[in-house]
């Protein structure tokens, strides 16, 4: 079994400094050696331009966020020149102004007869037209045909 420490008094070190601090007219005497000796000071107060050096690093290091900043720098660029070349200069557009439409019938046709006529729709879009629809509007006063 263990004893206890030995001790020249029965108090403790909080007790021991608390008699010290509150002695009237005492002033707690310094029983510790000071930290640093005044005067002699190795450690430098700045940074050092070669502190770069003992790290192993030079001072053209770039970080691998900058370079993936460059990269998608770069990529939005390219992509934004893509799409700005396939909005200009073609890609799969439909333009209205390249759909012309040609009509042929008789100029004049008597009362009641029938109207034959020939219906031309060219196409110069790079793309086929699909579920295209033709309407034609007829005049006020004109009467419905009647089917017999």
């Amino acid at each position: 079994m263990s004893e206890p420490p030995e001790s020249n008094n029965d108090l403790g070190s909080l007790e021991r400094a608390r008699e010290r601090l509150y002695t009237p007219g005492g002033v707690p005497e310094e029983s510790r050696p000071p930290l640093t000796v005044p005067g002699e000071h190795d450690i430098p107060h700045a940074w050092e331009s070669r502190a770069g050096e003992l790290l192993g690093r030079s001072g053209t290091h770039i970080r691998a966020a900058g370079l993936f900043f460059i990269a998608a720098l770069l990529f939005f660029i390219v992509a934004l020149g893509i799409s700005a070349y396939l909005l200009y200069f073609g890609g799969n557009a439909v333009s209205v102004n390249n759909v012309s439409l040609g009509i042929q019938g008789p100029i004049t046709i008597a009362g009641g007869d029938t109207l034959p006529l020939s219906l031309a729709v060219t196409n110069r879009n790079s793309v086929p037209l699909a579920n295209a629809t033709l309407e034609v509007d007829f005049p006020r006063g004109h009467e419905a045909p009647r089917m017999y």
